[in-house]
């Protein structure tokens, strides 16, 4: 599945952290894609979304895993 964004990121030769399946050398912390801000536009009109999160959950998302 190319389009897959874990894979992208492996061709590119940076494996999501613990993503033993596409590239990641040990699986020493669970899976999780996390971003700190998003920012695209609205299919129609064009207007900007900009979605961000939390700081003090971008330093340790898995801190908050149960």
């Amino acid at each position: 599945r190319h389009h897959q964004i874990r894979v992208q990121f492996s061709e590119m030769g940076n494996p999501v952290l613990g993503d033993t399946k596409y590239g990641a050398k040990k699986k020493d912390h669970n899976l999780a894609l996390w971003s700190r801000k998003l920012v695209f536009s609205k299919p129609v009109g064009g207007d900007p979304v900009i979605v961000e999160a939390d700081p003090d959950y971008c330093r340790d998302p898995w801190s908050l895993m149960s």
